[in-house]
């Protein structure tokens, strides 16, 4: 694929949501955390859940926790 990132979502069980992102193009299989990525889903998933202060997690072999505050 001819893309710089695919960043894949969803709603977590042990965390507010849960991400896995992708670069391929780039010779990376798997960040191991994305701050980028993060900043672009925390509006989403903050308006989704109806909370500010979410916890998320990005799967890869360095798993990464990130406490996200979606600030209006």
């Amino acid at each position: 694929m001819d893309l710089r990132k695919i960043v894949i979502t969803e709603k977590g069980s042990d965390f507010d949501f849960v991400i896995r992102c992708l670069s391929p193009k780039y010779g990376f299989d798997e960040d191991p955390v994305t701050g980028s990525a993060f900043t672009q889903l925390v509006s989403y998933w903050s308006k989704k859940l109806d909370k500010n202060n979410l916890i998320a997690k990005q799967f890869s072999k360095r798993d990464g926790r990130v406490k996200c505050q979606h600030l209006d």
